[in-house]
């Protein structure tokens, strides 16, 4: 096993790699550059995903002093998407006065953190079933449908009376599927339904975001209908029209790269 000065180095070395290539790109995270706690807590945060290794870094930060009103607020979010939803309020109530140049900010943060610690009838809800997978779909193929899929504690599967493949994915908390589906990249593909503490239907979960498609869904249209929906991702737009039928399925499908592009 690895030892923490081991772990530490890889993990410094990682967050350098990135700063590196983030100066020749356009940064996607908010990653501060020094190699500081507060940078090691965003990195574990935005670029591995590990929210128990950035609650570690947001702690140190606190500890030290840096940055501490943000240092707070982004522990607090950290927290509740582990589910620790009380541990978040207590941990703002006990650093209520480093927020005296934005009093309003920080009551609506807690405001809004206690109100999710209601047992409302959605705030239950803390599972989502993902209905109209391809057969091949398993739990890795899934997970890539989420632009951040760290939060999700279980996957399991399952077909319907008609043999279609189907998901029920849990969440520590309601708001940590909410946070999860925002980043889910092909909401107009598959049927998206809560799930009750009792595993009943309790409502569609609608997402207002653009398609994408998946190789792994099965698709509401295609104009191929001999083209198992397993091997091609089809959107609803006309495709083009080939006459050879071979060309047709390899253009759209993952293995496009395989039909000559003569001009």
């Amino acid at each position: 096993m690895a030892s923490e000065a081991g772990r530490k180095f890889t993990f410094q070395a990682g967050l350098q790699r990135y700063l590196k290539t983030a100066g020749q790109m356009k940064r996607g995270f908010p990653i501060p550059r020094q190699q500081t706690p507060y940078a090691f807590a965003k990195a574990a945060e935005y670029i591995e995903k590990d929210l128990e290794k950035a609650e570690h870094f947001y702690r140190q930060a606190i500890e030290i002093g840096e940055r501490p009103e943000s240092a707070i607020k982004d522990l607090a979010g950290i927290l509740h998407q582990q589910g620790k939803t009380q541990e978040a309020c207590d941990l703002l109530k006990d650093h209520k006065h480093i927020f005296v140049s934005d009093i309003n900010k920080y009551e609506n943060l807690l405001r809004n953190l206690q109100k999710q610690m209601l047992p409302s009838k959605n705030t239950l809800n803390k599972a989502v079933k993902v209905s109209g997978l391809g057969p091949m779909a398993d739990e890795l193929t899934l997970k890539s449908l989420f632009s951040n899929s760290s939060r999700i504690l279980h996957i399991e599967f399952g077909y319907d009376d008609n043999n279609v493949r189907w998901a029920i994915i849990r969440f520590s908390s309601h708001s940590a599927a909410r946070k999860t589906f925002e980043g889910f990249k092909a909401n107009h593909r598959y049927l998206l339904e809560w799930l009750s503490v009792t595993g009943e239907i309790a409502g569609e979960l609608s997402l207002d975001k653009t398609e994408d498609f998946s190789l792994f869904s099965l698709g509401k249209s295609t104009s191929i209908k001999h083209v198992p929906a397993f091997y091609t991702y089809l959107p609803d737009a006309p495709c083009k029209q080939f006459e050879d039928p071979v060309d047709q399925i390899l253009e759209n499908s993952f293995f496009s790269y395989l039909r000559p592009n003569f001009k």
